[in-house]
């Protein structure tokens, strides 16, 4: 009935044979792996807070899969068990990778989505700030991953090194400049 109820269902039970309520079910990962679930009352929290708190209506599989990753890890801490099976069996959905112990070098990403909605301006300024304050830029391994099908266009107006406007959208009108001018302590 669905990639999602399929996650739900091997987080909570695993891969492999088992029998509920007389019936013997068989179920399988995409990539072959096999792993032990957490039970209904974990995952059913760990769904519950990532719809209460990281997803919107416009989320997609992969927003799913950080949202889950994220509120396992609010809940029973980071690198539990219950976030293992969690990376697991969206995994097992073909949705990411499986839990590593060594994780992936620190990034921000976002998508076209956020740039294009009704506060694209605010989002782009709110992701710059995000890269300098979690220190994701000026060191290797760091940096923002920008997945939309215009970057150079969009990036280089989002950083401002577009010949028509300032950093982060402002145009060339006096106050704009003024503003950049204060900032950066310059005449």
């Amino acid at each position: 009935s669905g990639p999602l109820n399929h996650w739900y269902y091997l987080a909570s039970e695993g891969t492999g044979t088992k029998t509920i309520n007389g019936v013997t079910y068989s179920s399988t990962a995409c990539n072959g792996t096999t792993f032990t679930g957490i039970g209904h009352a974990k995952v059913e929290r760990i769904w519950y807070r990532a719809l209460a708190t990281y997803l919107t209506s416009s989320s997609n599989y992969a927003a799913a899969r950080t949202g889950a990753i994220k509120s396992a890890k609010d809940l029973y801490g980071a690198g539990s068990p219950e976030e293992q099976v969690v990376w697991n069996a969206f995994a097992a959905i073909n949705v990411g990778s499986a839990w590593s112990s060594t994780p992936p070098p620190p990034s921000n990403t976002f998508t076209e989505t956020e740039p294009n909605d009704t506060v694209g301006t605010a989002n782009v300024r709110a992701f710059c700030i995000l890269c300098l304050a979690t220190g994701n830029v000026g060191a290797p391994g760091t940096g923002a991953n920008i997945f939309r099908g215009h970057t150079n266009v969009q990036g280089a107006t989002d950083l401002g090194v577009d010949v028509v406007t300032l950093p982060l959208y402002y145009g060339l009108i006096e106050p704009a400049w003024r503003h950049w001018g204060r900032v950066w302590e310059v005449d």
